[in-house]
């Protein structure tokens, strides 16, 4: 299960989503971000983590596992884009200035996402292959 690439990079973006869950919860000032989107971000970041462990433990099932992270990645995406929008309104320089590490963290954990459906999909059609030929 771990000794395969596509585990590695769902095992990865996993970890660096429930980090970055933890970061922008404990991080997140109040005064520019609603509370609402705090606790939505912070509860997607969760489920994204989770889910990404989900698809970690259905190896053997390769589509399920596809479907999977493409969730992830389209959560991943909803939350980039909305984060974006929420670091265009404001207004200036904060007293925070980690204004931008989380979407980094996000991006990072998007590209490792498509990277891992890339893999699995390489392995689907190394097995497909392989049932031809018997």
């Amino acid at each position: 299960m771990i000794q395969r690439i596509q585990s590695l990079f769902i095992l990865f973006s996993a970890m660096i989503s429930f980090i970055a869950a933890l970061f922008f919860y404990w991080t997140c000032n109040p005064l520019i971000i609603s509370i609402d989107l705090k606790w939505f971000v912070f509860c997607t970041l969760i489920l994204c983590s989770l889910l990404s462990v989900v698809a970690l433990l259905l190896f053997k099932n390769r589509k399920i596992q596809i479907l999977i992270n493409r969730i992830v990645i389209l959560l991943h995406t909803i939350l980039i884009a909305l984060l974006f929008y929420s670091l265009l309104i404001l207004p200036g320089e904060s007293v925070d200035s980690e204004k931008g590490i989380l979407v980094f963290f996000l991006l990072i954990v998007l590209f490792s996402s498509v990277f891992a459906n890339r893999y699995i999909k390489k392995d689907e059609q190394l097995v497909k292959s392989i049932d031809r030929i018997r």
